[in-house]
């Protein structure tokens, strides 16, 4: 899945395989599956591929961004709206035919 990556966007780890590099940037490990990371820059790579750079390791490291899906925000919905009403203990009104 093409993301559109940009700088500051929030980064889920979708990868549970080996990480081919070793360096320093496994002194803390490498990101782990379901961990989130912030994105501090993105950048092609050599062999083609869009690298991602996170606030947590050195600037140096790259990140194949296939290994990560980005979190969007979520928009409130009307499934939102009934379970706030229900919540909040407001009679839901039923939708007119």
């Amino acid at each position: 899945m093409a993301e559109d990556w940009q700088p500051g966007d929030p980064a889920m780890c979708v990868y549970s395989g080996k990480w081919y590099r070793d360096g320093p940037e496994h002194d803390h490990g490498p990101p782990l599956p379901g961990s989130v990371n912030r994105v501090s820059a993105v950048t092609s790579l050599k062999y083609g591929g869009l690298g991602l750079s996170f606030d947590a390791y050195p600037a140096r490291c790259k990140f194949e961004s296939s290994a990560f899906r980005k979190i969007r925000p979520h928009e409130p919905d009307a499934e939102d709206a009934e379970t706030i009403s229900l919540l909040n203990g407001t009679p839901v009104r039923e939708p007119v035919a």
